[in-house]
């Protein structure tokens, strides 16, 4: 059985550079779109695939209409508490979002 300190030290950390990129993406509106790349950085197959579909769909719509962003926010509640278990500088990379 792991450790709680164990099971700390196996998180990954995101690189500064990467924080940054996503602030840069947050400053340019793309919301949805640096979602996408935390979900890759998480390894989830299907948050990346959910996301890119809302991506899809809000191209389509032309902006994040009512129900697409509640569709983002239900699908933000799994990416997060993802974010938390396998990221251990989550609290930088959530400042960046």
């Amino acid at each position: 059985m792991k450790t709680f300190k164990q099971h700390i030290s196996e998180k990954k950390k995101v690189s500064s550079a990467m924080i940054q990129k996503f602030a840069q993406m947050t400053d340019q509106n793309q919301h949805t779109e640096v979602r996408v790349q935390l979900a890759k950085v998480v390894g989830d197959k299907d948050l990346i695939k959910k996301y890119e579909k809302l991506s899809k769909d809000q191209d389509k719509a032309g902006s994040l209409t009512g129900p697409l962003q509640k569709t983002r926010q239900q699908l933000d509640k799994e990416l997060m508490s993802k974010a938390r278990d396998e990221i251990s500088n989550v609290r930088d990379v959530f400042r960046a979002l």
